[in-house]
């Protein structure tokens, strides 16, 4: 009995390639039609049996479908499967034929059909409505270039600082108190530590330098820091170190936190500010193709 030719085939401008590494996953299989029937396409309904990883003789000058990568097709009056291919290449047989090769893409032709067991996961696309600055930090490996600075700002509350000594066992102080560190250790931001912070102005601190001439204090200073002022916030502490030069943090604090002008981290946070150019990927708005520096203003 002879059979009316009756496959559907559709040639497409389709993202995905052969090497696999990019493609697509649908909840079923009507989803996965809607997606690559809405492609640009061209369509033929005529067609004979349509056989895997063959030739197709399509009706039409190579010119007017060169552009076309991808192609699928329903063998009408035998299943209601669509076969998913690339087009590997066109031949010119005539004015009115092509002559199409196909190879079945493996991946979306049985989408459905395969179950992936438990693998390892190598790369791993997102949704673009997921795509957020520092969601993906997989090093690509690109060369960056040479950053053009954008912007920059002066961050005044970094200019004045306090001397910060770790203190290991209790100093003597010359006609007065001592300075006693005790044994229980303190914490400090909620990290603990079994020393002693004393926070210094330069008075302060000349003068702490002063009283290691004493005996038995040499080696009780273990080590020198400076910080900004705005790492010791409280009212208490700024006081005692503009009464008596420093101040003892002998006890449990918790720093206050401070948050700098928001518009210094615009650069971070936009996509106008690329000479026209928007990145398509949030990735572009983070390390290493992006970053905030921050340097010290060194003054003598």
């Amino acid at each position: 009995m002879a059979i009316t030719p009756s496959t559907e085939l559709k040639l497409l401008k389709n993202p995905l390639l052969m090497n696999n590494k990019n493609q697509l996953t649908f909840a079923n299989a009507q989803a996965q039609y809607n997606y690559f029937n809405s492609l640009t396409k061209i369509e033929c309904d005529n067609f004979s049996y349509q056989r895997k990883d063959s030739v197709i003789r399509f009706p039409a000058h190579i010119d007017d479908i060169l552009e076309y990568n991808y192609c699928m097709y329903q063998n009408e009056n035998y299943t209601d499967k669509w076969f998913y291919c690339f087009i590997t290449n066109m031949t010119y047989i005539n004015d009115n034929v092509t002559e199409i090769t196909i190879a079945t893409d493996v991946f979306q032709t049985w989408l459905f059909d395969f179950q992936i067991k438990q693998s390892f996961v190598e790369r791993e696309m997102i949704n673009v409505a997921d795509d957020q600055i520092g969601i993906n930090r997989v090093n690509e490996g690109l060369e960056t270039g040479e950053y053009v600075v954008k912007h920059s700002y002066n961050i005044a509350d970094l200019n004045e600082y306090y001397i910060i000594a770790y203190v290991g066992q209790s100093i003597k102080v010359p006609g007065g108190s001592d300075i006693v560190v005790g044994s229980r250790g303190y914490k400090y931001n909620g990290i603990y530590s079994s020393v002693c912070f004393i926070a210094c102005n330069e008075s302060g601190f000349n003068t702490l330098m002063g009283y290691m001439n004493n005996e038995d204090n040499s080696n009780n200073i273990l080590t020198i820091f400076t910080v900004p002022k705005l790492a010791i916030n409280t009212v208490s502490e700024q006081q005692e170190i503009e009464t008596n030069g420093y101040y003892i943090m002998n006890q449990n604090l918790m720093a206050t936190p401070k948050y700098l002008d928001s518009t210094i981290f615009d650069a971070l946070t936009t996509n106008s500010d690329f000479e026209n150019y928007v990145p398509r990927n949030k990735k572009l708005l983070q390390y290493p193709y992006t970053y905030l520096g921050f340097n010290p203003l060194i003054r003598y």
